[in-house]
């Protein structure tokens, strides 16, 4: 009965399908990453390019159909920030919406960074997260972890 188990876990395991490991973990990766949504406000800035800064790491996104916000990666996939960015202090945040060359918003403020382990705690990955809706006041903090 062993053997049988133990090749139907490697199966599960090669075919995509999370296998539970020994503290209840599962294979999901993660991003670190500070992020924008934009729909809340998307009638205002469609077809506009949204650049997004995290200390000197910018990230430019068209705001087309399905397209309604932009991020900026910390680092690598599963894996925590790079050195550019602490963990321990709020980070810098510059966001510019443009259309046609005219600039419709200018904006700063600062992120702070929470820890995500998408797998549960004990679990790989840890990646650090931080998420901002604009709204029509500006850009409100949002919960920056994902619905499991």
């Amino acid at each position: 009965m062993l053997p049988a188990l133990v090749l139907l876990a490697c199966t599960l395991a090669s075919s995509g399908c999370a296998v539970v490991g020994p503290h209840g973990c599962t294979s999901a990766g993660c991003t670190s990453v500070v992020s924008v949504d934009t729909s809340t406000v998307q009638t205002l800035y469609a077809g506009a390019d949204v650049t997004l800064c995290v200390r000197d790491r910018c990230q430019t996104q068209p705001q087309t159909d399905g397209v309604m916000g932009a991020g900026v990666r910390l680092g690598p996939d599963n894996a925590g920030p790079d050195d550019a960015f602490s963990t321990d202090e709020p980070l810098p945040v510059h966001l510019t919406i443009e259309r046609a060359g005219e600039v419709l918003l200018d904006v700063s403020t600062t992120a702070s960074l929470v820890e995500y382990q998408p797998n549960g705690e004990r679990c790989e990955p840890t990646c650090w997260v931080a998420a901002f809706d604009l709204t029509a006041d500006g850009l409100r903090a949002a919960d920056p972890i994902p619905e499991r």
